[in-house]
């Protein structure tokens, strides 16, 4: 009966450390993942692009140069 007790702790203790061991690689998330980047709205067209592309002007952001230039869309 001590046999099979020491059997089971000892494939516990291997089972919670595999276990732990693969928690901890899923957490890193695959390698050269990009960073996330907030969308934002073109002011001219609408377009969503990342906020590191955006070109800004006159308080507003817009997608290209052209639009910065035409300025907001009137309403």
């Amino acid at each position: 009966m001590l046999k099979y007790l020491l059997l089971f702790a000892v494939l516990l203790v291997f089972w919670l450390a595999w276990s732990a061991r693969r928690r901890a690689r899923d957490d890193s998330g695959p390698a050269g993942t990009p960073p996330v980047s907030r969308m934002i709205r073109c002011a001219h067209c609408g377009l969503y692009l990342p906020e590191g592309e955006a070109q800004a002007g006159g308080g507003e952001l817009y997608c290209s140069e052209a639009h910065r230039r035409a300025g907001p869309r009137p309403l």
